[in-house]
């Protein structure tokens, strides 16, 4: 049964740590399609706990883009 338990907490601590990563390197993209590059890598070298936490925060409640879903629009030339 001890084993059985902890097998169960590390598929747990696996699944959790999965989770997290996958939300660090989403939220790592978003930080510098918004920002400058330089300013993102002093972000992380000099605030890098709190820069992780933004990081999974950011990719958390940025809604994802739904891709194929915009139309194309054309914009008629009135001849001028």
């Amino acid at each position: 049964m001890e084993i059985f338990t902890t097998f169960l907490v590390a598929a747990g601590v696996i699944i959790l740590l999965i989770f997290f990563v996958k939300h660090v390197i989403r939220g790592f993209v978003l930080l510098f399609k918004r920002h400058d590059t330089i300013l993102v890598v002093f972000y992380l070298f000099f605030l890098a706990p709190v820069a992780l936490i933004h990081m999974v925060v950011l990719s958390l409640l940025t809604k994802k883009k739904q891709s194929g879903t915009m139309k194309h629009v054309t914009i008629d030339d009135p001849g001028t």
